[in-house]
């Protein structure tokens, strides 16, 4: 209930925006793969905004920094969560980074599902296994590589498109079929009671 269906109206521009909200930890992959991606697309990069609000600024911009993309990279401290809606929903890319560990490939942060809300494009960094990119591969919300090659080229097929129409289409309506808390619920509530039958 959160996140409208219908996506915002954004002010068209040939800026390509990609936003992650929320804090980074020790042991996730870290924003590098999209940096190097950046850094090769040559003169197009300056096209490039890449948000973080909410991460550890000095971490994020040494990072930005190794790959020298320092301009093109924006740290700002947390804001609140209606706020964060917004910046999502008016975003043209979504970042997410997953845990890399083998033993969290099951776990679904809630992040994901805020993404899904808001209509938004995924970039996946980190591994092609696991509960988060089987979700966003088989609702086809974006793209899972870790390889700045294929990141590049995925950011110029955006860019191109924002050259185009001047917005990155919003991912479709049916993307969030089945996903809200009250549905997720009652799937639960499903699966005990078939689970207490058989006891």
């Amino acid at each position: 209930d959160d996140y409208p269906a219908e996506p915002p109206v954004v002010e068209k521009s040939d800026t390509l925006t990609i936003l992650y909200t929320g804090t980074l930890y020790p042991g996730r992959p870290d924003p590098t793969p999209l940096f190097q991606a950046v850094a090769r697309l040559g003169e197009r990069r300056s096209a490039v905004r890449m948000q973080f609000y909410g991460a550890d600024r000095p971490a994020v911009m040494q990072l930005a920094e190794k790959a020298g993309v320092v301009d093109q990279v924006e740290v700002s401290p947390p804001v609140g969560y209606g706020r964060v809606v917004t910046l999502q929903r008016e975003a043209d890319i979504l970042l997410m980074l997953p845990w890399s560990d083998p033993s969290e490939l099951g776990v679904v942060p809630g992040k994901l599902f805020e993404y899904i809300g808001a209509r938004r494009p995924i970039l996946c960094l980190g591994f092609d296994q696991g509960a988060v990119p089987e979700i966003i591969r088989a609702r086809d919300l974006g793209l899972i590589s870790e390889d700045p090659d294929v990141i590049a080229g995925a950011l110029n097929g955006w860019l191109e498109e924002k050259r185009n129409s001047g917005q990155v289409a919003p991912l479709p309506i049916e993307a969030r079929a089945g996903l809200s808390r009250g549905e997720q619920f009652q799937r639960l509530e499903e699966f005990m009671e078939e689970t207490r039958r058989r006891q």
